[in-house]
């Protein structure tokens, strides 16, 4: 399900996905994020999934696109204007971030390809391959064929909007290394993509800069929100 919080008649919308590596967290824990986005007349949509290992990573997936494609559809019932959508997501939201710009919606699920004004991804993983070796495989239960289908880095971006590709600079390098590739990567590909270290950011802080900081990252979804 989505959490809503809408922001007034004809307000853009933003969909953020939560992290926790997957296994933790559910949206109720990130109402907060809304505030800031509520106050600058955009409505937010926390995006709430099943975790692991209740459900395998490609459920996941599937759950943060129908989560989309849900909004997509009846977002205008609550005042939002679904051809104004952008999205973000912190750690495993920010891999989910990439698999949802690497989605083809319009053969997948007869959307628009310009679904979404840009987007936002925050100390992301997006190369999964080291994860089955990790302390957290026995929730992640990774499969060969869901490391290859599921890491944004190896794949084709399928919606080409602006993306903000940020990371903390005192997250760890493995972290840093990763969002730095994805952005080289998908900018190789033809997308609009800038990548940000974020100074004295950890993991956890990573967020702040997003929502709680004043100026900032915010102000991106706020120039791909209100156009010209």
């Amino acid at each position: 399900h989505v959490d809503i919080f809408p922001a007034g008649a004809g307000a853009p919308v933003h969909i953020f996905v939560h992290g926790g590596y997957w296994r933790r967290f559910a949206a109720r824990d990130f109402a907060w994020v809304a505030e800031p986005l509520v106050a600058r007349g955009i409505t937010a949509v926390i995006v709430n999934y099943a975790l692991c290992p209740s459900v395998s990573m490609s459920e996941i997936v599937r759950q943060t696109r129908a989560a989309v494609a849900w909004t997509h559809a009846n977002i205008q019932g609550f005042g939002g204007d679904p051809t104004r959508l952008t999205i973000s997501g912190h750690s495993a939201g920010g891999h989910l971030v990439g698999m949802l710009l690497a989605t083809d919606w319009p053969a997948e699920y007869g959307l628009p390809a310009d679904l979404l004004a840009g987007a936002i991804a925050l100390s992301g993983l997006f190369d999964l391959r080291p994860f089955p070796f990790s302390y957290l495989q026995p929730a992640l239960q990774l499969t060969t064929a869901e490391v290859l289908a599921l890491s944004p880095i190896d794949l084709e971006p399928r919606v080409k909007v602006p993306l903000t590709v940020a990371v903390g600079g005192a997250e760890s390098v493995e972290f840093r290394r990763q969002s730095r590739e994805f952005a080289e990567r998908w900018a190789g590909q033809g997308v609009a993509c800038r990548h940000e270290e974020i100074a004295g950011a950890n993991h956890f802080t990573a967020l702040d800069a997003l929502f709680a900081a004043p100026g900032g990252l915010l102000e991106h979804l706020v120039d791909w929100s209100f156009p010209g």
